[in-house]
């Protein structure tokens, strides 16, 4: 079968607005109601969760509103992959992500690139997959189209692993591949799911203490032990990896938040974080 060059948005109308004008409101709406700073540090790379907006749309754009305005060659967004797969690093078989607020392009020839580099010829090459349902990375995209434009490259990375060794050999790998270009990298990632909320802040702080540190593998390991959860550990413990190698100094908190700020419900919970990692 033929695949289309444009990857077709599974979740536009459910997970966040069909309709442009609808959709560039919602956004606004949540970046107005951010507090900004009169001056920004540099922001290397950025942890936002991924749930539908109404759930985590204002805790994301307590991240995004802080790239209004800054331009990027380039956007690393590293999200989990949500459906069961053999491999470990998949990307995107499609040209470009259709969204309402444009398209966004797939930067193809970086993508073999950094292939080639990390795994050489071997069998488990970063694997592109067509239409996929991967709601976690496309969710940032129209957050990212109104903050930074859509004059930007896209490298999607949806990772499996939670292999300490990989994911440090992707980062160096991404690092050196991208070292000519203004790159923003992304993380998606939620925090614990269905606690109640006093044991979801427990268990959310303590991984967001993880991310704030830096330390990738405790994030990792917080996984493993049972003391704090991510979904998309394996992309946020890579992006911490590459924040170091770039010089970032320390994380920031931007916001934390749970579902049941939203519904009322604090019995059964969600978290979601923003974090900076910052030079």
């Amino acid at each position: 079968m033929k695949i289309k060059e444009l990857r077709p948005s599974p979740i536009a109308g459910r997970w966040y607005p069909n309709n442009t004008e609808e959709l560039r409101r919602t956004i606004r709406r949540y970046l107005a109601n951010v507090e900004r700073k009169a001056k920004q540090e540099e922001i290397v790379s950025i942890i936002v969760p991924h749930a539908g907006y109404i759930y985590s749309g204002q805790v994301a754009a307590e991240a995004y509103a802080r790239l209004k305005g800054v331009k990027f060659d380039t956007v690393v967004i590293c999200s989990p992959f949500h459906a069961y797969h053999p491999a470990d690093i998949l990307t995107s078989a499609h040209d470009a992500y259709s969204t309402p607020l444009g398209n966004v392009r797939v930067d193809k020839k970086t993508i073999e690139k950094l292939n080639t580099i990390f795994f050489g010829t071997g069998e488990n090459d970063i694997l592109p997959i067509a239409y996929d349902g991967e709601h976690s990375l496309e969710i940032q995209l129209p957050f990212l189209i109104d903050v930074i434009g859509v004059d930007f490259d896209l490298i999607p990375l949806m990772i499996r692993s939670h292999e300490f060794n990989v994911l440090e050999r992707l980062a160096e790998t991404l690092v050196e591949v991208l070292k000519d270009k203004k790159v923003l990298f992304v993380a998606s990632t939620d925090l614990s799911h269905f606690y109640s909320a006093d044991q979801a802040n427990e268990l959310d702080m303590f991984m967001i203490d993880a991310m704030l540190e830096m330390d990738a593998r405790k994030v990792l390991l917080a996984e493993t032990d049972g003391k704090g959860f991510a979904c998309g550990a394996g992309a946020v413990a890579t992006v911490l990896e590459v924040s170091k190698l770039l010089g970032a100094k320390e994380g920031e908190l931007f916001q934390y938040a749970t579902s049941g700020n939203v519904t009322g419900d604090t019995t059964n919970v969600v978290g979601y974080a923003a974090l900076g990692l910052i030079r």
